[in-house]
């Protein structure tokens, strides 16, 4: 496949689909090394694949599975009611330049919560539920079935000092 910026032949999996065009990514980052992360777990009852970027999710309830080597990182969690779920937008099929948001306003990818991202990570606030083992009960997360978990962080909405 050839970047339509540089024009060079590159591999598949080195370029990105910009306005549905190919562009590889040392012309979108330049010599910048990539970053390697691993999931802490992965979505269960997440989203179907069907549904629309922007769907209703606040009363809907899913499951985050950490992985079992997680359990020892778990200390207090289940005293937290928000949490800030970092995941990976991980069927994202790529990034349009500027698009025009569900309000009407024309926007880019950096004044918008669309996911169709260069790097394709989402942050969700969500409520947790109840905590089962390395299993967490959450609503309000918008990431689809199978979708690997970053990390898991106190909300920002939370009360009291953190």
């Amino acid at each position: 496949m050839n970047c339509s910026y540089c024009e060079r032949e590159v591999p598949d999996e080195e370029t990105l689909l910009v306005d549905e065009q190919p562009v590889c990514r040392r012309c979108l980052h330049g010599e910048a090394a990539p970053i390697l992360m691993y999931p802490i777990g992965y979505v269960r009852e997440g989203l179907p694949e069907e549904a629309p970027h922007g769907a209703a999710v606040d009363e809907r309830e899913a499951r985050i599975e950490l992985l079992p080597s997680m359990r020892r990182f778990m200390t207090g969690l289940e005293e937290e009611r928000h949490l800030t779920v970092i995941w990976v937008l991980d069927r994202s099929p790529g990034v349009k330049t500027v698009f025009n948001r569900r309000d009407g306003k024309e926007a880019g990818i950096f004044s918008s919560r669309s996911p169709n991202r260069l790097n394709p990570i989402a942050v969700t606030e969500v409520e947790l539920v109840r905590v089962e083992g390395t299993t967490l009960y959450v609503r309000g997360l918008d990431a689809f079935e199978g979708s690997p978990v970053l990390d898991l962080k106190s909300s920002s909405r939370r009360e009291g000092p953190g």
